[in-house]
């Protein structure tokens, strides 16, 4: 294994689109610290590009980010509320080249389109629905053209159509992962027809109450669900 890359502060997805690979930073610079009681600024994470040539060259090393020189390699900034205080986690392509973020704590994922050249043209919002409370790690599925995504504060799978409408696949209470019970899913994955859960089960201190999950128990870490 080599170091291809340093100076994240939380690498987080990845995805390759032809020889560049797409890397979310879920904390892209550090917010102050607020006294108790005081509302938060907003939080900045991120995706950064890299092609194949300088990662066999590497390692890359990342430039602290400040907002008067970004380093070379973002791609894409993204502010978000700082309600848990992890922003861009998953990243997937489609068929078409459109690169979709998820934003973990807002439950939100955006869509990057690129022009002939591969540079980014448009980010704007894709999916947002009451029935997502969270988008942790999501990956594109070519045989139904949907995102599938792990919500990892309510306990739940979703997938996203072509037109950002979210259905939910399934979504349980606090259990352990007994049975292949969802336990605060984390990522996502495509195998044939099935989509294979990854259970993170690490739950916080949740003054908000945002976590279905409480209680860290057995390593119940795989769920799967059948596909159409």
């Amino acid at each position: 294994m080599d170091v291809v890359v340093e100076g994240f502060i939380v690498a987080n997805g990845l995805v390759w689109k032809g020889d560049t690979l797409y890397v979310t930073e879920t904390i892209l610079s550090h917010t102050p610290k607020v006294e108790p009681g005081m509302q938060k600024p907003p939080l900045l994470s991120g995706v950064y590009a890299f092609k194949l040539a300088e990662l066999n060259d590497g390692p890359v090393q990342l430039t602290p980010y400040n907002e008067f020189h970004s380093d070379s390699h973002l791609l894409l900034r993204i502010h978000s509320s700082n309600r848990v205080g992890f922003g861009a986690d998953g990243v997937t392509v489609d068929a078409a080249g459109n690169l979709y973020t998820s934003v973990i704590e807002d439950g939100v994922i955006y869509k990057t389109t690129f022009d002939a050249a591969g540079k980014p043209v448009d980010t704007r919002l894709f999916a947002k629905s009451d029935l997502m409370r969270s988008a942790d790690g999501i990956t594109w599925r070519q045989a139904d053209q949907k995102i599938y995504v792990a919500d990892m504060l309510l306990n739940a799978v979703h997938s996203v159509d072509s037109n950002g409408h979210v259905e939910t696949l399934h979504k349980n209470g606090d259990t352990a992962g007994q049975q292949g019970l969802l336990d605060q899913p984390a990522e996502v994955i495509i195998r044939g027809n099935e989509l294979i859960i990854v259970n993170m089960d690490m739950p916080w201190n949740d003054p908000q109450n945002l976590l279905v999950n409480t209680t860290i128990d057995e390593p119940y870490t795989l769920s799967v669900i059948q596909l159409p």
